[in-house]
């Protein structure tokens, strides 16, 4: 039995522009297991102000 990879991030300083990123990598389709650890509400309204 095999199971996908998992890769942990986070989106660093929350003023910064890593939750932006963490957002837009969540829209695409990965070979791996993605974890975001960070505040869902700040992803969530990062994601609004990108139109996402």
């Amino acid at each position: 039995m095999s199971s996908a990879q998992r890769v942990v991030i986070t989106p660093g300083e929350p003023a910064g522009i890593g939750p932006d990123l963490v957002v837009q990598l969540a829209q695409r389709a990965w070979p791996i297991e993605l974890v975001v650890c960070a505040d869902g509400a700040l992803l969530t309204e990062r994601a609004a102000m990108l139109g996402l």
